[in-house]
């Protein structure tokens, strides 16, 4: 998952500098969704999502896949 949110975050940094009116943030973080950087929320490995808190700032939050069983060590 940290590979997943790590690519969000990458997408957006250049995603943020576009200008608005070739479909960036202007920017800013803003308005920043999955689909606007091209990538699918949802993998193998579980589910991500990028959050924005500031205009400046771009995070990200996963959510890991688990199967009956998974665990520690598995």
């Amino acid at each position: 998952m940290a590979g997943d949110c790590q690519r969000v975050v990458a997408l957006s940094q250049p995603w943020a500098k576009k200008p608005t009116s070739l479909g960036g943030g202007g920017n800013a973080f803003t308005g920043r969704t999955l689909a606007a950087l091209g990538i699918s929320g949802s993998n193998a490995n579980g589910t991500v999502a990028p959050m924005v808190d500031y205009e400046d700032t771009s995070t990200c939050t996963g959510t890991e896949k688990t199967s009956a069983g998974a665990g520690p060590g598995c």
